[in-house]
């Protein structure tokens, strides 16, 4: 996977050639970058049935104190980056506990997560949503706890199903007995997602750049091209109220 150095050395190397003498911020070629691939993935996946290669994801850890909750359920300890197209945060979403070999949380809206864990046959699943706040949620739904403690008595082997004497599930409290839950999404600012988790390198453009190799050249070649077109603007050199740029053309079409 490439870094944004390469992306964006690659840009501003072509800049040059095209001429002027134009210094280009990097952030300013980066916000460039993300927009064309975000429309690119777009493009391609919105609204398609199709299979999104792995190098779109980023995994992020998401922390939550388990020291303290309210009700029912926890509450993350940062906000959740924006992801690439909020309209399908649930094709591009992935919340699990601990990699491949995982429990994996039933990720929901928030409109169904308040009303979770009505049905008897579901008390042992987890759920997990992203509220408007940006703060991601997760919970395990209730029951009698004298009943489980007199079935958990009775039968040890699986108490993970059970509910503490305080009144949470054991499974919840296994789940995040590590204090965190991985999250695999598509951001819309992968630079987002590397501060997230805590990424400590002070240059941004050593981060990798998540995206498929195939639609490199094509991100590259519009932003080329855009901050190409503003190399070129006419100048008004004399400050005087006139677009002698236009002039000057006008007088060569005569």
């Amino acid at each position: 996977m490439r870094d944004f150095r390469n992306l964006v050395y690659s840009v501003l190397d072509e800049l040059k050639i095209l001429g002027d003498d134009t210094v280009w911020e990097n952030e300013h070629v980066i916000s460039i970058i993300l927009k064309y691939r975000a429309l690119l993935f777009n493009q391609k996946y919105k609204g398609k049935k199709i299979e999104i290669p792995p190098a779109w994801y980023q995994r992020l850890s998401v922390k939550f104190d388990v020291n303290y909750r309210r009700g029912d359920y926890y509450k993350s300890l940062k906000e959740i980056p924006t992801l690439i197209d909020t309209a399908n945060i649930w094709q591009y979403t992935f919340v699990h506990a601990d990699g491949i070999h995982t429990y994996d949380f039933n990720f929901i809206n928030p409109q169904r997560f308040k009303n979770v864990g009505k049905s008897k046959w579901l008390k042992n699943e987890v759920y997990i949503t992203i509220d408007l706040n940006r703060y991601m949620y997760v919970k395990s739904p209730l029951e009698d706890i004298t009943k489980n403690q007199f079935i958990a008595n009775e039968n040890n082997s699986n108490p993970s199903l059970f509910i503490s004497e305080d009144g949470l599930n054991l499974l919840l409290q296994e789940l995040l007995s590590d204090g965190y839950v991985m999250y695999d999404t598509i951001l819309d600012n992968p630079i987002e997602g590397y501060r997230f988790n805590d990424d400590n390198r002070l240059d941004v453009l050593d981060f990798e750049f998540p995206c498929e190799e195939s639609l490199i050249q094509p991100i590259l070649e519009l932003s080329i091209k855009e901050l190409g077109m503003m190399n070129q603007l006419p100048r008004d050199t004399q400050n005087n109220a006139t677009d002698e740029s236009g002039l000057a053309t006008q007088r060569q079409q005569q």
